[in-house]
């Protein structure tokens, strides 16, 4: 699932003070990581 990866992502660039990283040639910022939590917490309501 790409958006646990992408959290994983945002959350070590976060430990090393960035609010943003490159993620699969895209840059992903915390406004999509909080999107994509937002997705998991719904598929975890529905699992």
């Amino acid at each position: 699932m790409a958006e646990i990866a992408i959290v994983a992502a945002m959350e070590a660039a976060e430990r090393e003070g960035r609010a943003a990283v490159t993620f699969d040639g895209l840059m992903v910022d915390r406004a999509m990581v909080a999107t994509a939590r937002e997705l998991l917490a719904l598929a975890d309501t529905h699992a």
